[in-house]
């Protein structure tokens, strides 16, 4: 699962693919949990996916990449 199980967390299911019993388990979960999974949801994007932390990730990707070609003036023209 991955990256998946990281994003998800406490917040959503995680079944295995095929596995029809645990994908209904899960859905009847979700529909009886919905209220709970949503705060946990939001929570969670709050803290790990801001649009803050979003912002300064992606800054660091361009500048990485810019100072591997030199300069990055090019990308303000």
């Amino acid at each position: 699962t991955g990256a998946i199980s990281e994003v998800i967390g406490e917040a959503g299911y995680i079944v295995p693919v095929g596995d029809i019993k645990s994908a209904k388990i899960a859905v009847e979960s979700a529909i009886n949990e919905a209220e709970e999974k949503g705060r946990l949801a939001r929570k969670r994007i709050k803290t790990y996916f801001s649009l803050e932390k979003r912002e300064k990730a992606l800054r660091k990707i361009v500048w990485s990449d810019a100072t591997h070609f030199g300069s990055a003036s090019h990308l303000y023209k």
